[in-house]
């Protein structure tokens, strides 16, 4: 995705969170463009959608991906911290 297509997907989506708070639709959208920025290699995208669903909709069962996501870019930061200290 371009970067103007980023802009206009977090649009839509603070939309959708703003007008349809309790849609699983409106949940799905931000794990599935997490997803799609993860598989891009996005990380500052990725970070935006999966901690925005991990956040408006925490203890969902559909944010597990973001999650996870979420718990393993800590790992690896604190891993890469520790090998930097070597």
């Amino acid at each position: 995705m371009a970067a103007k297509q980023w802009a206009q997907a977090r649009s839509t989506t603070d939309d959708l969170h703003r007008t349809l708070p309790n849609s699983a639709w409106t949940t799905r959208a931000f794990v599935q463009l997490g997803q799609l920025a993860e598989t891009a290699k996005d990380d500052t995208n990725a970070g935006y959608f999966y901690r925005a669903a991990v956040n408006f909709y925490p203890g969902n069962a559909e944010v597990t991906p973001a999650q996870f996501y979420i718990a393993w870019a800590a790992h690896e930061a604190k891993t890469s911290r520790k090998l930097d200290d070597c």
